[in-house]
Order: structure tokens, then C-alpha cells, then sequence
């Protein structure tokens, strides 16, 4: 199959992130302590190597690439940092669609926390999960929007189970009848579709994608949208961490409130979390196509090998 050097997923998981990351960081270089200035179109125009007299197309096609590279590492970090947070509290998608289990509140603080490690020696497995613990404190520390949010609203507006809503009972048995139809058809072992280390998921994801073309362009777009998203989410949580540390360092009683800093907080605290929701959504929804497509294929597994 051909394809382009360049895929939708460079521009919406790379180089928008890394324009968006560009301009922030244009912003909080540049930041005077007026913040009022944050918001001039002037100011954002600079960081876009905007204006109105020419146009200089060296430092546009620097700008373009510096912000490629930095949409890769942007995309990376966020893969460390939102998509192993949501993994470790509300697992795979492929898991919570096909399994009805409503995690109760103690239950999230054990799943984030819980570490696997592999040692022979006793001492040295303890001080590697302290670490790991302790790096995972500073995780949620770090992206304090998607943490703190997921602990207290999100537990208690049921915010958490509108995200990991299981399918109905029919469409759950439906696809794990189909699944296991095509483990026949792959000639491989059964999957136990009940054990979370079991990551059946790949396969039918590869399977529908090389046998299923109709599907590949939605796919794509889920794939990418997703991946936006969840960069969105780190870059804007921190920022509001960055601007969060800014307002302590210049915290003083007797000054007058700021308004509008309070208003940057607020609206970057936002931004990340429901940058984190969209993103969820999507990984939801990449999953539920690859299932779907699997599910109501035009013609038997067993029989032709075309979903």
C-alpha cells in the first residue's frame, strides 16, 4: 500500500503541537510580568514569525522544522506522561470496553501506584519501587489539571465511569465470540480475553487494518486526533504548572489580586483536562472501530478471511 511521506498524524501529532509548545514558550521567554501582554495579537504574531512587511522564508522554514523536532519530543513525553497516567488508572481501552468493572476510589490510588519489578535481589526491589512510586507522585504532580481533577470531580460527577463505560452485554459476547473466531482463523492460542496482560487487541487492530481499507482512513483520523490531543493536554498542563510556580514565587499578601493571572490558571487548568477528555474519547473510539469493524464484517472470518 502507498503511502505518503508525510501522514495527516505528522501535522495533528507533530507539528501543531510543536507550533502550539513554540508559541508558549515564545510567550513565557518573553513574559514581563504584565499580563496583560499575553493576550496582544502582536506578541503572538513575533512567536509566529509573522509580518506585515515580508515574509522571511528561512526563519519560517526554521521555525517549521524546530517545531517538527519539538512536536516529536512533545509527542513522546506526552505518551510517558498522559497516556501512561490513563493507563495505569483506567487501563486500555480493550479492556474497559469489554468488561464491566466500576472502580471504587481506593482502587484508583492502587492501580496508579502499583509497580511491577523484576529483581533478584530483595533491598534492590524495594529501593526500585520507592523510586518508581516516587517519580509516579511527581507525575501526578506534574500534570496537576489531569490528576487532581481525576481524584475529586472526576470521581465523584461519575466523570471516571463516563469514561470507561463499558458496551452491553451483546456486543460484548459478540466480539469476544469473534475474537475468538479469529485466533482459529490465525491459527494461533485463544485469547484470554478476561486477562489484562493479554494484548489480543494488537492483533485485531493490525488484522482489520490490512484486511479491512474502508476502515483505514477513520482509523487514521482517530490515531491522530488522539495523539493531538494528548500532547495538548501536557502542554497546557505545563503551562499551568509553570504559571502556578510564577504566581507562589510572586505571591504577596498585601499586592492587589490579579485577575487576570487567576483567569490563566483557570483557562489552562481547563484546557488540560478537557484536552485529556478528547483524548480519552478518541483512544475510546480508535479501539470500539478496530472492534466494530472486526464485529460486522460482510463476510465469515472462518470461511473467506475477510472480517
Amino acid at each position: 500500500m502507498n503511502k505518503n511521506p508525510f501522514s495527516i498524524y505528522d501535522f495533528m501529532g507533530y507539528l501543531f503541537p510543536g507550533v502550539v509548545c513554540s508559541v508558549i514558550i515564545y510567550l513565557l521567554v518573553h513574559f514581563d510580568g504584565n499580563v496583560s501582554n499575553l493576550t496582544k495579537i502582536e506578541l503572538v504574531k513575533k512567536a509566529l514569525l509573522v509580518s506585515n512587511t515580508h515574509f522571511d522564508l528561512d526563519k519560517s522554514l526554521m521555525f517549521i522544522v524546530f517545531s517538527y523536532i519539538l512536536g516529536h519530543i512533545v509527542s513522546y513525553l506526552s505518551s510517558l506522561t498522559i497516556e501512561l497516567f490513563s493507563i495505569k488508572i483506567f487501563d486500555y481501552p480493550s479492556t474497559y470496553l469489554l468488561k464491566k468493572n466500576h472502580k471504587k476510589y481506593n482502587q484508583l490510588w492502587f492501580d496508579y501506584i502499583a509497580t511491577d519489578v523484576c529483581s533478584s535481589s530483595n533491598s534492590l526491589k524495594k529501593i526500585k519501587i520507592f523510586f518508581r512510586i516516587v517519580l509516579k507522585f511527581i507525575l501526578a504532580f506534574v500534570i496537576f489539571p489531569i490528576s487532581f481533577t481525576t481524584y475529586t470531580f472526576g470521581y465523584l460527577f461519575d466523570l471516571n465511569g463516563w469514561i470507561v463505560r463499558p458496551l452491553d452485554g451483546y456486543l460484548i459476547d459478540s466480539i469476544k465470540n469473534k475474537q475468538y473466531r479469529l485466533a482459529n482463523r490465525l491459527q494461533i492460542n485463544h485469547p484470554d480475553v478476561n486477562d489484562n496482560k493479554c494484548d489480543y487487541h494488537r492483533i485485531i487492530q493490525h488484522y482489520v487494518y490490512l484486511n479491512v481499507p474502508n476502515s483505514q482512513k477513520k482509523i487514521d483520523n482517530y490515531v491522530a486526533l488522539y495523539g493531538f490531543l494528548r500532547c495538548m493536554s501536557l502542554i497546557f498542563s505545563l503551562s499551568f504548572f509553570v504559571v502556578g510556580i510564577y504566581c507562589l514565587s510572586t505571591l504577596d499578601i498585601e499586592a492587589d489580586f490579579d485577575l487576570n493571572l487567576c483567569a490563566i490558571l483557570v483557562i489552562t487548568y481547563s484546557i488540560a483536562y478537557l484536552t485529556f477528555l478528547g483524548f480519552m474519547k478518541f483512544f475510546r473510539r480508535f479501539t470500539l472501530e478496530n472492534y466494530m469493524t472486526l464485529l460486522s464484517g460482510m463476510y465469515d472470518i472462518t470461511d473467506s478471511g475477510s472480517v
